[in-house]
């Protein structure tokens, strides 16, 4: 399918009834918004001109596109180069980057959790006696615990 035909049969499906802006030059606002959120790569298609958009991509940049490699720092090149199909790209790879570092630090707070829990298991099923010599107060929590409960200090 051609560009121009794409561009026609998304503008007709974005905003029956209304006459068609032409493909070349300045396109409105609204089928501007319109097409970049929800059709990318027509808008790629439409204004990318390989890489040689409103701004000219950087060549690192460059180079990692025909790599086909993604880095979400990448994401504003390619949106000021009006490739923004790429510029999903380099969003999804960051939040799949962000979803491995929350999957990562749950799995090592569970387990942080569950050494807790089988401390406190195990210091729970101790004899009474242990636990106390286990956990001894010191002399001066024990002082401030008579002077609140009003009993008079040892000699």
């Amino acid at each position: 399918m051609s560009t121009q035909k794409a561009y026609v049969d998304f503008c007709s499906q974005a905003f029956p009834g209304e006459p068609v802006p032409p493909i070349e030059g300045e396109i409105p606002m609204k089928y501007e918004v319109a097409i970049r959120t929800n059709d990318p790569a027509l808008w790629q298609q439409m204004k990318g001109n390989e890489g040689q958009g409103s701004s000219p991509l950087p060549e690192d940049t460059r180079l990692r596109m025909q790599q086909g490699i993604f880095l979400p720092s990448d994401a504003e090149h390619y949106r000021n180069s009006d490739l923004d199909w790429y510029a999903s790209q380099c969003d999804a790879e960051g939040e799949g980057i962000r979803e491995l570092k929350r999957e990562r630090q749950f799995l090592a707070e569970k387990e942080a959790f569950e050494q807790v829990r089988a401390q406190s298991k195990a210091f729970g099923e101790l004899p009474l006696a242990a636990r106390l010599q286990a956990s001894p107060v010191s002399e001066a929590t024990a002082r401030a615990a008579r002077r609140a409960w009003g009993i008079s200090e040892p000699l």
